[in-house]
């Protein structure tokens, strides 16, 4: 029996290991919603306040971004929210991010580098904390391909925890 063929989520002929930004998002498995909880404040909708309180799960994987940001001399994590099944990361590397050790095998025009690596690396110390895997198997990425879209990326995930709400209230 065939299987089907897995969509691919990465851009084919992108190297990955250049510098620049890129949007990923990382869901949780089944999108449990296992990682936050977010609230509206007193005053929604008028009043802009949301608040997000981390779960178990959510606490873990934000001391794993922040601890893979002090670390990774080659990435920094320019922004990020961790929603109730998904996390959004703005991350933004530099010309020494090179890449992994080894190329994706199925791919030669691929390079699975510097934003692979970090990815693979953040989902496997969360899961191994944690003590299960929480996350989905791939990831979504998006290439910043300039200042314009840069912003509308950093303004998206500020705002996604009040869309969150929005949407949620309406169910």
């Amino acid at each position: 029996m065939r299987l089907p063929q897995r969509k691919q989520s990465r851009l084919g002929c992108f190297n990955y290991s250049e510098s620049g930004s890129y949007f990923i998002t990382i869901c949780t498995e089944g999108r449990r919603k296992i990682l936050s909880e977010i609230s509206a404040g007193a005053g929604f909708p008028d009043s802009p306040e949301v608040t997000i309180h981390l779960l178990n799960s959510g606490k873990i994987t934000e001391k794993w971004i922040q601890e893979m940001n002090r670390h990774y001399d080659d990435i920094s994590v320019d922004c990020y929210v961790i929603m109730p099944d998904h996390v959004h990361l703005l991350l933004s590397l530099t010309e020494k991010s090179g890449l992994s050790g080894r190329p994706a095998p199925t791919a030669e025009s691929r390079c699975n580098a510097a934003v692979s690596r970090f990815v693979g690396t953040l989902k496997r110390f969360t899961n191994r904390e944690i003590g299960e895997s929480i996350w989905q198997r791939s990831f979504y990425d998006h290439v910043i391909r300039n200042q314009q879209d840069y912003a509308q990326i950093w303004n998206y995930i500020e705002d996604n925890p009040r869309k969150w709400i929005y949407a949620h209230d309406r169910l």
